[in-house]
């Protein structure tokens, strides 16, 4: 196949759905020859920060000179970027050489009277094949949805099991409690493998503390509170963590806490990488770019991007605004998933008389933008409904004028969209 094949091929893939279980994803990989156990792996889970943990200890792994995947869903801004070696993502001839092979094996899957594989089942067999065949020293792998259940917990033995911050979100499929959503987030945690978590909610962390001596499993608690923060501002941190200074490139104190968890994953992972030293620590850091998380794209007036989409998610959001922009007029653009928690998040986010442009993303699960500024606007906020993503920036920078805020937010899957069109209207 070439590139359009392999993008139609991959299209046809979303009628499968969402299909929890490991069963497709070990035929598929089967039929592929099982690259996953010739791979290292770090597993990420988390309901947020687990791509910017991810992201961080790929960014030092390759600093320290180890040839390292990336496997991190969903795409914002390009598809490939989805599939990253050393920070660079899959070429458009790599991806169609890989899901050729993919596409051949679901088929036998299929003649053998097997279901189709899904979408996000295609991806990390995908994923798995071609660090296999980049021969990756390491591949950071991030779960889709949950844990247990996921198609990536078909890795058997990770170097390294790291939760990110674990919160409210995807009830409908992980669990209507804390409790219940960590149970399915801890099942990444395997017989003797050395686990790392953010410092959790005591309900979230008496779950990861019994799965671990279960298996017989270290463990060890980033507390990002224990960083000292020297310098933080919207679009960069400076702290002090166990007497070591760090930078990151990244705005949020919540990126702090994710951080500290990045660090002390690759304290554990230096045992079988002598390469990873203090040195490559901090500059891998210092290196980490992350698109579309609380991301400055433009000024005058100041211009950003975030995927906050849940409520544990939007009150972090909540907190930099205040830290980083008390007495700024903020001005806002949201667009939702139906099938999320998006009047919560709307109460964490806004106060009444604050002003939002609703837009609508391209996602089918999409909430009509008509709909969240109906919703909007029942509890006191002044929203208005914008049909394209220009009218909404245009609107939004003219009300914020040029000393104002204007934060884009909610579903990733309009960020693509929306800094194609603010980079439309000011270059």
């Amino acid at each position: 196949m070439n590139y359009q094949e392999s993008m139609a091929f991959l299209e046809e893939t979303k009628h499968y759905g969402i299909v929890p279980g490991l069963s497709n994803i070990k035929r598929l990989c089967e039929k592929l020859g099982d690259p996953q156990d010739r791979l290292k792996i770090v597993h990420v889970a988390g309901t947020n920060g687990k791509g910017a943990v991810g992201r961080m200890i790929a960014s030092v792994m390759t600093k320290a000179g180890y040839q390292t995947g990336h496997f991190a869903t969903p795409d914002v801004f390009c598809y490939e970027e989805i599939f990253q070696i050393n920070g660079t993502m899959i070429t458009k001839e790599e991806l169609a050489d890989i899901f050729t092979d993919v596409r051949e094996a679901c088929l036998a899957i299929t003649k053998e009277g097997y279901p189709h594989p899904t979408k996000f089942e295609v991806e990390t067999g995908a994923a798995f094949l071609w660090f296999d065949r980049k021969k990756a020293d390491l591949a950071v792998v991030e779960v889709g949805m949950g844990g247990i259940e996921d198609a990536t917990n078909l890795i058997k033995k990770p170097a390294v099991s790291v939760l990110a911050a674990i919160g409210m979100d995807h009830m409908q499929y992980l669990g209507g409690s804390l409790s219940e959503i960590a149970e399915k987030k801890a099942g990444i945690i395997k017989e003797g493998c050395p686990v790392v978590t953010q410092h959790q909610g005591e309900e979230v962390l008496e779950v990861l503390r019994r799965h671990c001596e279960q298996k017989g499993c270290s463990l060890t608690i980033a507390d990002g509170s224990k960083a000292r923060v020297t310098m933080g501002s919207a679009t960069e941190n400076r702290f002090v963590y166990e007497d070591e200074e760090y930078e990151i490139c990244l705005g949020g104190r919540f990126q702090v806490d994710n951080a500290v968890n990045a660090i002390e994953t690759l304290h554990v992972l230096q045992k079988d990488f002598p390469d990873v030293t203090q040195r490559t620590i901090v500059q891998g850091l210092r290196s980490v770019v992350w698109p579309g998380r609380f991301e400055r794209i433009g000024t005058g007036p100041e211009f950003y991007l975030d995927g906050a989409h849940n409520p544990p998610a939007a009150r972090r959001l909540k907190e930099s605004l205040n830290i980083y922009f008390t007495g700024r007029k903020i001005v806002y653009i949201m667009g939702v998933l139906a099938d999320k928690s998006f009047d919560e998040v709307a109460q964490i986010m806004f106060e009444k008389g604050d002003v939002v442009y609703t837009v609508t993303s391209k996602s089918p699960r999409a909430l009509p933008g008509e709909e969240l500024a109906a919703v909007l606007n029942n509890q006191g906020i002044n929203a208005t409904f914008c049909e394209t993503p220009e009218n909404a920036i245009i609107r939004a920078t003219e009300a914020a004028g040029t000393d104002g805020v204007v934060l884009a937010f909610g579903t990733l899957s309009h960020l693509g969209d929306l800094r194609k069109a603010y980079e439309s209207i000011y270059g």
